[in-house]
């Protein structure tokens, strides 16, 4: 017989995770309450700004290619159809050939930019103040309308400092709108590209 006071075996409880889980781990965070005012949200994206041929009669004038460089050629592309369909321009095979041959590689100045940019700003950042590099950009090198509108200033000290106006320079000499030296141009871009592209893998290498 089992003595009065003696106990049974008694059992062996677990709990489980899941039921130890506090109420505001599992539950939905509702809106207005103290813990989702300081759940963190993700930063809005910041689209890039690209210039784009509004006339596309002006197809050259579209020199400043887009930030993401390997979009170009499809960039191009679509300039291309756009302007011998809808804008009705003319264009032979070899001034065909020539624009994407300045074009394409045209980009390496701007993309050399943007690594310089990116050196100093986070990548959240960095597109606003690109809009604010190449806006200007494209007002002084007449892409819009030509540089002889402008003061004088501009048009012999800072228009012949920014690639975009070799680019687009040598865009209107590739179909046939303006008749340029290419030279001083290429080596222009390609001076820029060095320099820029020099100084911004130094800061890369300095800020790791």
């Amino acid at each position: 017989m089992r003595e009065q006071g003696s106990q049974g075996p008694v059992p062996c409880t677990t709990t489980s995770p899941r039921n130890t889980a506090t109420p505001s781990a599992t539950s939905a965070v509702e809106p207005g309450s103290s813990a989702w005012a300081k759940t963190p949200t993700p930063p809005p994206v910041a689209m890039p700004w690209t210039p784009t041929a509004w006339a596309p009669s002006e197809l050259a004038r579209t020199a400043v290619p887009p930030p993401n460089c390997v979009e170009t050629t499809p960039y191009e592309s679509s300039l291309v159809v756009l302007a011998t369909t809808l804008g009705h321009v003319s264009l032979t095979g070899g001034q065909l050939v020539q624009l994407y041959a300045t074009n394409v590689p045209g980009v390496l100045p701007f993309c050399a930019l943007g690594l310089f940019i990116g050196t100093f700003v986070k990548g959240q950042a960095a597109p606003a103040l690109i809009n604010l590099v190449y806006l200007p950009m494209a007002f002084l090198s007449g892409l819009w309308f030509p540089v002889s509108v402008l003061p004088k200033v501009v048009q012999t000290i800072i228009a012949p400092l920014l690639p975009s106006y070799h680019l687009n320079a040598l865009a209107l000499d590739a179909v046939g709108i303006a008749k340029v030296a290419p030279l001083p141009h290429v080596l222009m871009l390609a001076t820029f590209t060095a320099l820029v592209s020099w100084v911004a893998a130094r800061r890369l290498r300095r800020i790791g």
